[in-house]
């Protein structure tokens, strides 16, 4: 086969691929449970316990309390965990404890050894809960008013052990504009969920920022303690859920819940660097052969500009023209089912950029024994 068929069948192939894995992520993406929009909880809900950990959260935490006491939910406890904050984060929860009996502080201990801080703080918020339920709730998260009560009742209806949240990623600057939409769409790209949610797949997705598990599955599955050293304790707390065929869903919530994970370049960098370092340190050529292909398909197509200069008209520029189309198409629409505004989707190719940087200097870390640091700990 000479060199222009392949390049060709190269191209072909690269389109096909490209439209694949969009139909794939609108499938998974449509196809997924809903929270339904009235709940019926009978005449007796479920005790819930909802559990924040909270370490330097000043900025976020007075929002996410204020979207959990809306809650309309009848039996409900708020433990804050402030996992030995040096700002004012323990204030601010003690102002809304003050008013509303249903919260409560707790001041976090020291962190045995083997326990990353997440875990810990949720330990210790389980070992003070009473609830039938636990929902765990990241300090940056806010809700709807009806989120809790839809979140048990869908894990009633379907007997589900886990439910996990999709939340609408709320973006402010520049960069989180232009990165956190594209990291949104590719879990749908990369991650079958629908494979997660099947009993028998070994797939295992959660989002730790918003669970709601039942308390007597949780402990069967050893809750945070078996888990405690796992920097993505979420995935593996999953990971064990489905090893015991414990039943869990995963659902994109973007009316009922909101996130906003990072703040500019900076945090995104750092906090993105820790979700991934565990990923790069164990097994860094499988990841970057994963990687190679991801970028051939979705930040190649974006040098039609250029094979416009060099050989106008032709075939392979018309190719990659056809796919930067149809990605940036799919990206932009993403964008408008997910709530967010689209103009930043244009930016495609620089969000691509970015987290192919991203990667390429944690794998450098990892090789190089170095862990990345988060909140003045140090992960890895």
């Amino acid at each position: 086969m000479t060199a222009v068929p392949l390049a060709h069948a190269a191209l072909a192939a690269q389109l096909c691929l490209t439209t694949a894995a969009f139909a794939h992520a609108w499938a998974d993406l449509l196809l997924a449970p809903r929270l339904p929009k009235e709940p019926r909880l009978g005449d007796e809900a479920p005790r819930l316990s909802v559990i924040v950990p909270a370490r330097d959260e000043a900025e976020n935490i007075g929002a996410c309390l204020a979207s959990l006491v809306a809650q309309r939910y009848p039996d409900l406890e708020i433990l804050v965990v402030d996992d030995r904050s040096t700002d004012a984060t323990a204030t601010i929860v003690a102002a809304y404890a003050s008013q509303d009996t249903r919260v409560r502080l707790l001041s976090g201990r020291e962190r045995p050894a083997g326990w990353q801080g997440k875990s810990w703080a949720i330990h210790q918020g389980v070992g003070a809960a009473t609830g039938a339920f636990f929902a765990m709730v990241d300090a940056d998260v806010t809700l709807s008013p009806l989120a809790l009560a839809r979140m048990v009742a869908l894990a009633r209806e379907r007997g589900a052990a886990m439910v996990s949240l999709l939340p609408r990623l709320r973006d402010v600057s520049f960069w989180e504009k232009v990165i956190q939409p594209v990291i949104g769409l590719f879990l749908f790209l990369c991650q079958p969920l629908w494979m997660a949610r099947a009993p028998r797949s070994r797939v295992a997705v959660a989002n730790g920022q918003l669970l709601l598990l039942e308390r007597a599955r949780y402990e069967q599955a050893g809750g945070h303690e078996a888990v405690r050293s796992a920097i993505v304790e979420d995935v593996e707390l999953a990971r064990r859920y489905k090893r015991l065929g414990l039943p869990l869903l995963l659902v994109p919530a973007f009316e009922d819940a909101e996130v906003r994970m990072y703040r500019g370049l900076g945090g995104i960098w750092a906090g993105w660097g820790k979700t991934i370092h565990p990923y790069v340190a164990a097994r860094p050529i499988a990841l970057w052969l994963a990687i190679l292909p991801l970028l051939w398909l979705f930040l190649s197509p974006f040098v039609a500009p250029l094979t416009w200069v060099v050989a106008p008209h032709s075939a392979f520029a018309w190719a990659q023209a056809a796919c930067a189309s149809l990605i940036l198409v799919n990206a932009l629409a993403f964008r408008r089912v997910s709530h967010h505004e689209l103009t930043h989707g244009l930016l495609w190719p620089l969000a691509i950029v970015v987290l192919a940087a991203l990667f390429l200097t944690r794998t450098a870390g990892a090789l190089g024994g170095r862990g990345v640091v988060w909140k003045g700990r140090r992960y890895g």
